[in-house]
């Protein structure tokens, strides 16, 4: 079933456009007819919402035998971007470290339009944020430090043996 690209000439269309995602779900294709029975909406406004949806790369279509199937497309998880200021608040710290991070090569920047914007990706951010390696503990030595060895060598250490 072939479908124009007609406008519906009205402003709000997300209503439509949430009913016939939700009628498509989540299992499997599903026909023409059956989310037009479920949406209730008549052919022109849902040939108009299936353009869309799938303009917008959320579900996908098939003719098969003269019946169009449609589903809903599997995408990978949205790549979430932010901008210096979105960066420097999602890590705590300052613009300028940010820049730093930049011109030190441990963050990524991808420019944006000729005025070019920077943008991190996510990941990226994320992987900046990492454990600090930790030296495993060593036994403490009173000859390590003088206020220490002052501690441990007094008159006390005898109770502390017992305990």
């Amino acid at each position: 079933m072939a479908r124009n690209n007609r406008k519906s000439g009205r402003e709000n269309f997300g209503a439509e456009l949430e009913r016939v995602l939700k009628s498509v779900g989540d299992s499997g294709s599903v026909g023409y007819q059956e989310i037009q029975r479920n949406t209730g909406l008549d052919g022109a406004v849902l040939n108009e919402a299936l353009d869309r949806l799938e303009h917008m790369g959320l579900i996908m279509s098939r003719n098969v035998r003269g019946l169009v199937h449609y589903w809903k497309s599997r995408q990978t998880t949205s790549q979430i971007w932010y901008t210096v200021d979105e960066a420097a608040q999602y890590l705590r710290v300052s613009r300028r470290t940010i820049y730093k991070l930049v011109k030190e090569m441990q963050l990524a920047p991808y420019k944006v339009g000729p005025a070019g914007h920077r943008r991190f990706k996510q990941k990226d951010v994320d992987a900046v944020m990492r454990k600090e390696q930790v030296a495993p503990d060593s036994a403490l030595m009173a000859s390590d430090d003088p206020v220490l060895a002052e501690l441990w060598n007094n008159d006390n250490d005898a109770e502390y043996d017992r305990l």
